[in-house]
């Protein structure tokens, strides 16, 4: 089960209508709804997105995990638009869905220890339950505490450093920046807010959530990172021949 908290709601209903509207908005298109295989509740500021099926086999598991982990990177990529962070967890654990005649019915262990423990974290984006972690085949993580890894959602950032990138400009034709690194504007985005917002925000408890997912991305990425800071997260230097304008349209 996915369990997702969006940040700042409540402030928000205090002082942006419009803004909760776009957001409502932005999660129906959420890509969790073209999935048969996924249900996806919503509840004030809290998502559900969970598989309608219990795994059987070992692929079973893999599947599950690497289509949870895309659903929560797809709603990171829509609410960089918006300026929205949310905090999410990805655990196993008994659930139990009911379409009733009049309501819907859901509970279990996996959302009663997704609620308690998500309140506990300081950092913004995806955290997985170690006890599936080994079914993650796809995405880097990092260790977070005990219970949690971190998963780092931004795969743009992550072809640079896999390939080696780091010397700017980068040639027009190998690798190619509208291919290997479609998204890498808005990822810059992403990443340049998560700086910005360690000065930004006057209220200490906001600003450390700020400050450790930073810290994460920038332990991973360190080399990269300073380069980009360097040159204000401009995509530009990266390659002023490639058209970026078509590579951080996310559906």
């Amino acid at each position: 089960m996915l369990y997702i908290d969006i940040l700042g709601f409540s402030e928000l209903v205090k002082t942006d209508y419009s803004k909760i509207e776009k957001l409502y908005s932005t999660i129906d298109k959420l890509n969790s709804h073209d999935h048969p295989n996924f249900k996806t509740l919503v509840f004030s500021d809290t998502i559900l997105i969970f598989n309608c099926t219990a795994p059987t086999s070992q692929h079973d598991h893999e599947y599950l995990v690497m289509y949870l982990c895309e659903f929560a990177q797809n709603l990171l990529f829509k609410c960089c638009y918006l300026d929205i962070q949310f905090r999410a967890i990805l655990t196993y654990d008994i659930f139990q869905y009911e379409k009733l005649t009049n309501i819907e019915a859901y509970f279990g262990n996996a959302l009663v220890k997704a609620y308690r423990k998500e309140k506990d974290i300081v950092g913004l984006g995806l955290f997985i339950d170690k006890s599936i972690a080994t079914h993650n085949k796809i995405f880097e993580t990092t260790e977070f505490d005990i219970d949690l890894d971190f998963v780092f959602l931004l795969p743009a950032i992550k072809n640079l450093k896999m390939y080696g990138c780091l010397e700017f400009p980068l040639d027009k034709y190998f690798p190619d920046p509208e291919l290997e690194f479609f998204g890498l504007k808005l990822e810059f985005k992403i990443l340049q807010n998560f700086k910005d917002n360690i000065e930004l925000q006057k209220d200490s408890k906001v600003r450390s959530k700020y400050i450790q997912t930073y810290y994460l991305y920038k332990t991973a990425y360190k080399e990269l990172i300073d380069i980009l800071e360097r040159n204000y997260f401009d995509i530009q230097f990266v390659s002023s021949s490639a058209d970026w304008d078509n590579t951080d349209l996310i559906e």
